[in-house]
């Protein structure tokens, strides 16, 4: 027993990988938070007592989804009113044209005068004119009952509700107000001497810590104005993220913040926490041992780290979490 305890532990099967190194530019790690860049206050351009709402709070819907109803049921009457004034000019101006063409028959053989087929055309321009306007009126009711129906006038996320059932809305009045699904970004303050380090169209990494989730994001622009006071600029950056993602919930990213320098890269798995600080496991004589890096860059699953590290070399990517440093170890495939 007494030789079973001198020999130790057996050794610990690990696997590995292979240092390289690149011309990376080292990264600085941001905090930015999640806004839609494009907000629409939903409005009514007509007045109305509010007959339903359709969405909620938080609500995702498409282009042309209905947001709102207002009560139409006095202006389908008014409609139903114009429609039946329509077909009884319509009637009497058939009347009049039959009218005026028995009259113009009778002129043409001479038989009454001209005056009495004069006045039955201008009966007929007369009731069509009156047509022509109860029709302006018509229309006019049809766009109004229309623009009773309140639509998304894109896809997004309903982000307040400001009008309920029975309320009584104005023309220009805020009914609820959408944000548009294709412009949330990723809004992060850097100082303004990073902008010529930052390639816009680039990749970057996101962390978004309420689901520790790791996403890619691409590098879209800055706001149209720098901040007076702090010197910073707000950079844009989309990408796709997981649903119940909020407005104003923060996220990690990563931005070039210095010229290329030599990195040496290895891959994400490889990294452990000791005491606080960063490092990896090397393999020297079949044994373990830990060397401290600095991370610079956070590229994907590899990282390029600041270390003794040499190209060639090998970290350990598997079974890392259970070293000692000095410990034995096997290689397995």
């Amino acid at each position: 027993m007494n030789n079973a305890l001198a020999q130790g532990p057996p050794p610990a099967k690990v696997r590995v990988a292979s240092i390289v190194q690149e011309e990376i530019a080292p990264q600085q790690e941001l905090l930015g938070t999640f806004a839609f860049d494009r907000v629409s206050e939903v409005s009514s351009e007509v007045a109305g007592l509010v007959e339903q709402v359709m969405v909620a709070e938080g609500q995702t819907v498409a282009a042309g989804d209905v947001l709102l109803k207002l009560d139409t049921e006095l202006l389908y009457q008014e409609i139903r009113h114009t429609r039946i004034r329509m077909k009884q000019l319509t009637l009497r101006i058939d009347h009049a044209r039959k009218e005026m063409g028995r009259i113009k028959r009778l002129f043409d053989q001479s038989v009454t005068s001209e005056q009495a087929y004069d006045q039955a055309l201008v009966n007929v321009l007369d009731l069509e004119q009156e047509r022509a306007g109860v029709d302006a009126v018509l229309q006019k009711l049809l766009i109004q009952q229309g623009r009773s129906v309140i639509k998304a006038p894109f896809a997004g996320v309903v982000l307040s509700r400001d009008a309920e059932a029975g309320s009584w809305v104005q023309p220009g009045k805020t009914l609820c107000r959408l944000g548009a699904s294709r412009d949330f970004l990723l809004r992060v303050p850097v100082a303004e001497t990073m902008l010529s380090l930052i390639e816009m169209g680039s990749q970057v990494q996101i962390m978004i810590p309420a689901f520790d989730r790791e996403v890619t994001g691409t590098l879209m622009g800055v706001a149209s104005m720098a901040d007076l006071r702090t010197k910073q600029v707000t950079l844009k950056i989309k990408a796709d993220v997981p649903a119940g993602v909020l407005e104003n919930m923060s996220a990690m990213v990563h931005v070039p913040a210095g010229p290329e320098q030599l990195l040496s890269i290895v891959p994400r798995a490889a990294l452990i926490k000791f005491q606080g600080g960063d490092f990896v496991y090397t393999i020297e004589e079949h044994k373990a041992v830990i060397i401290p890096v600095q991370v610079l860059a956070w590229l994907g699953d590899r990282l390029g780290v600041q270390s003794p590290l040499q190209p060639g070399q090998f970290v350990v990517v598997e079974g890392n979490e259970r070293l000692r440093p000095d410990q034995s170890v096997v290689v397995g495939d």
